[in-house]
């Protein structure tokens, strides 16, 4: 089982098709909605990651580096 299947037997109670919005930064999965014909799940991008938004309100500085070394890591990793 993935970690999206994982999350959907988590927190969805029914059936449906789930679109899960995930933050590339740091992997927080949040619900996005159910649609009900259809099954499984869709992963979109989530743009403002209340996890994120945190850790720089808390730590600009520190937040600003971390993403810094994620973008690099995926520029030379892919």
């Amino acid at each position: 089982m993935n970690r999206y299947e994982a999350y959907i037997e988590q927190h969805h109670k029914g059936e449906g098709r789930v679109e899960i919005s995930e933050c590339l930064i740091c992997g927080f999965l949040q619900w996005g909605s159910t649609i009900r014909d259809g099954s499984g799940y869709f992963v979109s991008e989530l743009h403002s990651c209340p996890k994120c938004v945190e850790a720089i309100q808390r730590a600009p500085e520190l937040a600003v580096w971390v993403t810094n070394v994620v973008n690099q890591a995926i520029r030379k990793h892919g």
